[in-house]
């Protein structure tokens, strides 16, 4: 039984020392990104969130911590977005109206890249997988920056968009 313990210990330690576990690399200084939807626009271009009304947009300044920004490129890296091609939008089978859609757009790097998640977008059962996957990943990306920017406490404050879609 010591044996396997050792065993395992020494493939734990070779594995997290050289194994192919992926090292995360810092961000690159010109990395910056921005969402844009129906009822609000998060742009760390300019340090800027708008929510939309009816009347008048309200307009207030973020600022992304290292952390934040940290993590919002690994998962753009760890989802493959930077391997999209620009100005990537599926083009959905299946698809209900009204539909409402994302654009995710960031810049890595000198490379600007906008891809488009569009909500009710839906693909046949077995051929539309692995689009559907790929079309999935944007959204992952979307959901991690807009929990981030909706604890931010100014961001509390803000009354709820007052848009209606039909």
């Amino acid at each position: 039984m010591k044996a396997i313990t050792r065993l395992f210990l020494v493939l734990l330690i070779f594995e997290t020392n050289f194994g192919c576990t992926s090292k995360t690399e810092k961000y690159p200084l010109d990395f910056g990104f921005k969402v844009v939807s129906e009822t609000a626009i998060i742009n760390s271009f300019d340090s800027t969130y708008l929510r939309k009304y009816r009347e008048a947009d309200s307009v207030i300044k973020i600022q992304f911590s290292n952390d934040e920004l940290q993590k919002i490129y690994d998962k753009i890296i760890e989802k493959g977005l930077d391997k999209y091609p620009d100005n990537f939008c599926p083009n959905c089978r299946i698809m209900r109206i009204p539909s409402s859609e994302t654009i995710l757009q960031f810049k890595i790097n000198d490379k600007t890249k906008n891809l488009t998640y569009k909500f009710d977008c839906r693909y046949f059962p077995v051929i539309g997988y692995f689009k559907t996957r790929k079309h999935n990943k944007i959204n992952q990306a979307i959901i991690l920056i807009n929990n981030i920017v909706n604890n931010e406490p100014r961001v509390k404050k803000l009354s709820s968009s007052n848009l209606i879609f039909y």
